[in-house]
């Protein structure tokens, strides 16, 4: 294949595109600092640069960008990943241990053997020993609803 600058200039081109639909596509970074580098590159071969410097600079670049963006994504975006199995509580029954009234942001719930720190969906006091329905977690909180009496 004869590499000249609009060849050059499709292969960048191309690289691009499909550097950028791969980081669209999935979750983390994974391709955006050679999209970053294709781009560079994409450019100097619309200055008609030498092929091997768009090459090199190709390569730098995406080093350069990996370099940058890595450690800023681990520390801002990553890192802020927490894994839990939380969320299998959504739905459960919990029983008040702690009055739960949040203008005070006091209140505490036990469920499967585990102590939460507990608020409620809406502004009402829950005694102790009342049972509620677990029906989200925000943060360290289960956010709580007082279980419906049963009719009949």
């Amino acid at each position: 294949m004869n590499f000249t600058s609009e060849n050059m200039i499709l292969i960048w081109l191309i690289l691009l595109v499909l550097f950028v639909v791969i980081e669209v596509l999935t979750t983390q970074l994974v391709s955006i600092w050679f999209a970053g580098g294709s781009l560079i590159s994409l450019i100097l071969s619309f200055l008609d640069v030498n092929i091997v410097i768009q090459v090199i600079v190709f390569f730098i670049t995406s080093i350069i960008f990996l370099c940058i963006t890595y450690p800023l994504y681990h520390k801002y975006v990553k890192s802020e990943i927490v894994p839990l199995n939380a969320d299998s509580l959504i739905g459960m029954y919990a029983v008040v241990i702690k009055e739960i009234n949040n203008k005070e942001a006091v209140g505490q719930v036990k469920v499967k053997g585990q102590v939460w720190s507990a608020l409620n969906e809406i502004d009402e006091i829950i005694p102790e020993g009342e049972e509620v329905k677990i029906i989200k977690i925000e943060g360290v909180h289960v956010i709580v609803q007082k279980k419906e009496k049963e009719r009949g």
